[in-house]
């Protein structure tokens, strides 16, 4: 039976019927997986210290950005301030 097949059979209005369905949880045998990686512990001092450079292959989405293939990514670890660079 649909759900809002229940609704016409009970009587009930279809915005109390979606309300009762979102407030109950639902009841499932799996749960979301949590992958939790290893960090590696890191001491800062100051702003503009120590930066995570990765390089992002963007390829795929060339022919969107102009012929840019790769972007060098910037990422200051202290404050999380991210830039991006042309790395063709």
């Amino acid at each position: 039976m649909e759900p809002f097949q229940i609704c016409k059979a009970s009587s009930l209005s279809r915005v109390k019927f979606k309300t009762f369905l979102q407030s109950k949880n639902s009841d499932t045998n799996y749960g979301q997986y949590i992958r939790s990686f290893p960090r590696l512990t890191v001491i800062v001092y100051g702003i503009i210290e120590i930066w995570s450079i990765p390089l992002a292959y963007v390829d795929k989405l060339a022919k969107y950005n102009n012929g840019v293939k790769n972007l060098l990514v910037s990422v200051d670890v202290l404050s999380g301030k991210c830039s991006s660079a042309n790395a063709n």
